[in-house]
């Protein structure tokens, strides 16, 4: 895909999982959005 690197978040896998998604985080959106926020946070905050 031109270069893209390719997020996906999802409850299960899907049919592209395997041979179009470079990450792949397995839940709901929002609890993985929530959780992977607070992760950046804390990164960021520790320099």
């Amino acid at each position: 895909m031109a270069g893209a690197t390719v997020i996906e978040i999802n409850v299960e896998p899907t049919v592209l999982t395997n041979y179009l998604t470079d990450i792949f985080l397995q839940g709901k959106a929002s609890e993985v959005m929530t959780q992977l926020m607070e992760e950046v946070e804390t990164m960021v905050a520790q320099g």
